[in-house]
């Protein structure tokens, strides 16, 4: 299992990847910190939608969920985002 996280555009790319096909996201979070780890916006408990789900060739399961942010990101500033999903078996990660 594996995941990650992109930008593009003020919007944030979470991506989920697993290859037991029944441990499915159930919902997902997304939470951006500043520099100092303050809180600066979050989306939290999301519904997935599963519907959006993709199968790829070598059996993975690949998931994925768009936050589109409305906060200014400030040029030369360090903030951290995390991607977090719930599965539908109560997995957190």
């Amino acid at each position: 299992m594996d995941y990650k996280i992109s930008s593009r555009n003020g919007e944030f790319v979470g991506q989920y990847e697993n290859s037991d096909l029944t441990e499915r996201i159930k919902k997902y979070s997304f939470v951006i910190c500043d520099e100092n780890g303050n809180i600066v916006d979050s989306v939290v408990d999301q519904v997935h939608n599963n519907e959006s789900d993709t199968r790829i060739a070598d059996g993975q399961l690949i998931s994925i969920d768009n936050y589109s942010y409305p906060i200014s990101i400030e040029r030369g500033k360090i903030y951290t985002v995390q991607y977090s999903v719930e599965t539908m078996s109560g997995l957190k990660l």
